[in-house]
């Protein structure tokens, strides 16, 4: 597992913050880097601080390094509100 946002390779999981409130989120997958972009589909994020590239000042859309237990709450999260 990989320490920094810098140090994540293509096919390695992040968790995706995005919108309101700060319990949105989901895993996905890098498609591709940059030297100072991660791509994952079609959204690029900063490989320094894991925010959305191009975002408004409003937004909160960002990605951040997975670890096991927070993918598990996710999907604990998931099947409760279903």
């Amino acid at each position: 597992m990989s320490d920094t946002l810098k140090d994540l390779q293509v096919g390695d999981k992040v968790i995706y913050h995005y919108g309101t409130p700060s319990t949105s989120r989901g895993v996905i997958a890098i498609t591709r880097l940059t030297p100072t972009q991660i791509i994952c589909g079609g959204s690029r994020f900063h490989k320094d601080g894991g925010a959305l590239v191009g975002r408004s000042q409003w937004s909160s859309a960002r990605i951040a390094l997975w670890s096991k237990a927070e993918d598990e709450e996710i999907r604990q999260s998931a099947l409760r509100n279903r």
